[in-house]
């Protein structure tokens, strides 16, 4: 499998090359200029973001938990609950993003929850901050449909080249086996 520095540039590469195929897609659905320029930012920054950021490699401790600092702890129990390249739940095609952005969502929400039982606890404030943050971000899915499609969009297509990466490079590996040739000396992908 490819290290973290071939998955960036894969990554990189990648947002380049699919994100005038997002405008073309958005142009074919009649999306205005605004819209569609836009649309090309939230895709190309939410695929580098979901590429760099919310790898599948979350699964284990590697460079992409790191790039998190001080909250690399958020991955954790993700880490302890989802299997190492689980053909579904890490490196599946679209149901692993959804899900890496589910439990980041989760987590959110629970840090959410603490600030507010600490505040309470503290006769500070009353105001829910996690149901503030819930219907805030159900105002933003309403409003603004082509913006979140862009987002989904681009985050499980950076999620997906990294799956397609490891599986070609996993598929030529046992290809190049089949052939006769040794393959040797590949690094780790962490």
């Amino acid at each position: 499998m490819p290290n973290a520095r071939t998955h960036d540039l894969i990554t990189l590469v990648t947002a380049i090359g699919l994100t005038p195929v997002y405008v073309g897609l958005l142009t074919s659905y009649g999306a205005d200029e605004a819209a569609r320029l836009a649309g090309a930012g939230l895709f190309c920054a939410s695929h580098l973001i979901s590429g760099m950021l919310f790898s599948p490699d979350l699964d284990v401790d590697s460079a992409i938990d790191n790039r998190w600092g001080i909250f690399y702890w958020i991955w954790r129990p993700y880490m302890w609950i989802v299997p190492h390249r689980h053909r579904i739940l890490s490196h599946g095609p679209i149901i692993s993003a959804l899900l890496r952005l589910l439990y980041f969502y989760g987590v959110i929400l629970l840090l959410f929850s603490a600030v507010d039982l600490m505040l309470a606890v503290l006769s500070l404030r009353d105001l829910s901050s996690r149901a503030l943050f819930s219907r805030q971000l159900d105002e933003l899915v309403r409003s603004s449909p082509i913006a979140m499609a862009s987002i989904m969009a681009g985050f499980v297509s950076g999620g997906d080249v990294h799956i397609l990466a490891d599986y070609l490079v996993t598929g030529g590996k046992g290809l190049l086996r089949g052939l006769g040739i040794s393959v040797r000396g590949y690094r780790k992908h962490w």
